[in-house]
């Protein structure tokens, strides 16, 4: 390449590295990136002076070393963008997460178990919809989650504070809004065909009972309950469209990546919340599944919950009756247009 081409690339790139921080972040943040381009560039001349010194050969002045440092910064952002994109396009397009249906029979029951999240796309809550109604004309009682509300007040205290963030009611909304989604409000899902709707959950109560019997809890990282739901609105409102546009193309292609890869979803479970509050949260609710299951005489059961509950709720139902298997698996995509 001859210096007038790493020119001409240089002033492409530079150019649409203008226009994109100005569609997305306006005048100020475009004053600020172009200032400390202009900062790095002038730690990156001392560093190349202090190099040529040490080497014992003559330097460039900075007039002529400036056209240098932006063409390689021009080079890194193209890398960069470039990555980005495809790392987006692959997750969201190619390789999204898709969310699995589980049919399992033990030779008497049959369940049909929905994999859910609280948050995802609207044509999926759809789909999901349009397969409860199909099971329910075939028979299929609907079980469903719906953490019970608590007796005891300060126990939604207790819960923020285990939980380390605040669990306010308008938070799926607003988390949901931010990232292009949609959440999963209960009420759809009911009372489709008839009102064979059974909430199989336990309540905010007994999770705090439960949480306050384990030895050794694990304390907050910060010492104040985070508000997730006064960030969520915050951003909401000061992000324009374009930045709201990538934040979600980046988000859906963070949560595919994420959700796929269950070592991923261990890590940020344990780390970033609260292991030992998730451990109740999911142990004490799949028993309560489990019992709810063999105690009452449903043969058809269509249930909606969280994700992460199938596999442990499987393992118990085997160990009361070793006859429980899957028949079928069928799949749908909730952040993503693929299999549409």
């Amino acid at each position: 390449m001859n210096i007038e081409k790493k020119h001409i690339f240089t002033i492409i790139v530079m150019t649409i590295f203008i226009i994109f921080i100005f569609l997305s972040s306006w005048i100020a943040w475009l004053a600020y990136s172009l200032f400390m381009l202009t900062f790095y560039s002038v730690i990156a001349y001392w560093v190349y002076l202090a190099w040529k010194k040490i080497k014992k050969k003559e330097s460039k002045k900075y007039t002529k070393f400036l056209p240098i440092f932006y063409h390689y910064f021009a080079r890194l952002f193209i890398l960069l963008a470039i990555s980005l994109i495809w790392l987006v396009y692959y997750a969201n397009e190619i390789n999204p997460f898709k969310i699995p249906t589980y049919h399992i029979t033990n030779g008497e029951k049959e369940i049909v178990f929905q994999w859910m999240m609280h948050i995802w796309r609207d044509k999926y809550y759809k789909d999901v919809i349009e397969k409860i109604e199909k099971y329910k004309e075939d028979w299929y009682v609907l079980y469903y989650e719906s953490v019970k509300e608590a007796k005891n007040p300060e126990n939604y205290e207790k819960f923020d504070k285990a939980m380390w963030f605040k669990f306010t009611p308008d938070l799926y909304d607003n988390i949901a809004k931010l990232y292009g989604l949609n959440f999963q409000w209960d009420y759809n899902f009911l009372w489709i065909v008839n009102k064979k709707d059974y909430n199989v959950d336990i309540s905010f109560d007994k999770i705090i009972e439960e949480y306050e019997k384990l030895p050794n809890k694990k304390q907050p990282p910060i010492s104040e309950v985070m508000d997730i739901n006064k960030a969520a609105i915050e951003s909401l409102a000061e992000m324009n469209d374009t930045q709201l546009f990538l934040l979600r193309k980046v988000m859906h292609a963070i949560m595919n990546v994420m959700i796929s890869n269950e070592s991923i979803s261990d890590w940020i479970r344990n780390n970033v919340a609260n292991g030992d509050m998730f451990k109740i949260i999911l142990d004490k609710r799949n028993e309560h599944v489990v019992d709810y299951i063999n105690s009452h005489n449903h043969n058809k059961i269509f249930i909606t919950y969280w994700e992460l509950h199938f596999d442990w709720i499987f393992e118990l139902l085997k160990q009361s009756d070793p006859n429980w298997k899957i028949t079928k698996i069928d799949y749908l995509y909730p952040i993503s247009d693929k299999g549409e």
